[in-house]
């Protein structure tokens, strides 16, 4: 986990006004759960990350610090996102040897934080295709264009 993730917990914590121990509440976690992950000592597991992404109604992707709230995807994109997720994830399972590890079953926790890896880098991929084939006059930050 990175910087940018522990920072995007703080703040959206702070946007709601709440207090660490107000969060924990929130979340069934002691309020040093929160702290360690507001500083980057701990990572929370992903059932977590499913929690306060539900909470803070963002995506999972704003939680771990790969996008911000404000250019997290649309509704559409979203749509498009998890239907890719689900293809690849869908097609990893019938192949029977593709979700085995040494030989061994994926574990949950590795399972979600490979589903998670999945995600982020289809989101990657569909930002840089919207950067590219998004005419500079519909850009948000284009060059005098609004």
């Amino acid at each position: 986990m990175n910087k940018l993730a522990h920072n995007a917990i703080k703040q959206l914590r702070e946007s709601k006004g709440l207090t660490q121990a107000q969060l924990a509440e929130q979340l069934g976690v002691s309020y040093q759960a929160v702290s360690t992950w507001e500083n980057g000592i701990k990572v929370p597991r992903m059932g977590i990350i499913e929690k306060l992404s539900k909470f803070f109604d963002v995506p999972k992707s704003c939680i771990l610090g790969w996008e911000s709230k404000e250019t997290a995807f649309n509704s559409r994109d979203e749509r498009d996102i998890q239907k890719s997720l689900d293809h690849i994830l869908s097609t990893l399972e019938e192949e029977q040897s593709a979700l085995l590890f040494d030989g061994e079953p994926l574990d949950n926790e590795t399972k979600e934080l490979l589903i998670a890896s999945l995600e982020r880098s289809i989101r990657m991929a569909k930002a840089m295709a919207k950067e590219k084939y998004t005419p500079e006059k519909y850009k948000k930050y284009g060059k005098g264009h609004q």
